[in-house]
């Protein structure tokens, strides 16, 4: 389904319209809060060139981020913002310029994150 500017579910007359655009996920309860959100780190992943891919909440409240560039962000259930922000300053200070290298970021920690890299993913798959 898709959300309007109002924040109403709807079905799309075209679906592949669907494609092109951001994916929220989340409680049908809380649709406001996830496009809210949704808004607000769009906006300010513009300003450091970052496209915004999506944005999901799971029933149990922890958040993720995915970027357009394929970079996930895990940002858990607690201090969201602060978590979303020390992301950016990682971001912008170490990670910009390798970033085609970046699978996952997990700002879940209190001083930092964990970034796993396109190369871990590669050598953690089992070979067939």
């Amino acid at each position: 389904r898709l959300v309007s500017r109002s924040g109403e579910l709807f079905l799309p007359p075209n679906p592949e319209v669907a494609g092109r655009l951001p994916r929220l996920a989340g409680p049908d309860d809380r649709v406001r809060e996830v496009i809210s959100m949704a808004r607000t780190m769009s906006d300010q992943l513009a300003g450091y060139g970052l496209g915004f891919a999506g944005l999901s909440l799971e029933q149990r409240g922890a958040w993720t981020l995915t970027l357009s560039n394929g970079i996930e962000v895990v940002l858990g259930r607690d201090k969201v913002e602060q978590r979303f922000e020390r992301f950016i300053t990682v971001y912008e200070n170490r990670l910009a310029s390798r970033v085609d290298e970046v699978s996952r970021v997990d700002a879940r920690y209190s001083n930092g994150v964990a970034v796993q890299w396109k190369s871990d993913v590669a050598t953690a798959a089992p070979k067939s």
